[in-house]
């Protein structure tokens, strides 16, 4: 039985490496489900990848149409996840991974009578978020309206069934940590792949 895996946590904390790592070892269990956003797109960003790029009028009709689960405005671009992105992934067969902000969690319970839907918290050390975010080369600016977030988004932290910190660890490392945790749910039909058959790749990249 497939489930649905909701990854939140601060900017910058590892939730996008984690689902892309997971996705790349095991693209037979694990398929990302990719949302929608009015943002332009930056570059090395792919359409259908990272997001769907769209524009504003686009997205407010499939709003008005209610084919969102959830949506938010950040920084004055919109996302939002498809309904229809998370059943299509259920129906074939593989577990559903969804990256949003902490509170859209909720919005997932729809899906509970029929799939399990566990919940992770990644977070990292502020110094290793700020870090990561000027790698990035994201202005102060906005590195420092994304800190302001950090202490909201971590009040739900404790509300999560699985919390990461990805302060040390590389990606394989929180895959395997993340996979002995699901294990522990025992959760009955949930496939997941074997512990023993990760195999640390070099062309592996690291997306924090």
């Amino acid at each position: 039985m497939p489930g649905i895996f909701i990854f939140s946590g601060p900017s910058a904390a590892g939730k996008t490496t984690i689902v892309r790592t997971l996705e790349f070892l095991y693209p037979q269990y694990f398929k990302e489900a990719v949302s929608d956003t009015t943002r332009p797109m930056r570059p090395g960003e792919k359409d259908g990848r990272d997001y769907y790029f769209i524009d504003k009028a686009t997205f407010l009709q499939r709003l008005g149409r209610g084919e969102y689960l959830e949506h938010q405005e950040v920084y004055g671009n919109i996302y939002g996840l498809r309904k229809r992105e998370i059943i299509d992934i259920l129906n074939s067969g593989k577990n559903a991974l969804v990256i949003v902000y902490p509170e859209a969690m909720y919005f997932f319970d729809i899906f509970k009578d029929q799939y399990p839907v566990i919940t992770i918290f990644v977070d990292a050390d502020n110094k290793i978020l700020v870090k990561r975010l000027m790698e990035r080369q994201v202005s102060k600016k906005d590195i420092e309206k994304r800190l302001q977030t950090i202490d909201y988004e971590r009040e739900f932290k404790e509300k999560f069934d699985i919390i990461l910190d990805t302060s040390h660890t590389t990606p394989e490392q929180t895959v395997d940590y993340l996979l002995d945790k699901l294990r522990q749910f025992n959760i009955s039909k949930l496939v997941l792949p074997n512990l023993s058959t990760i195999i640390p790749r070099k062309d592996m990249y690291m997306r924090k």
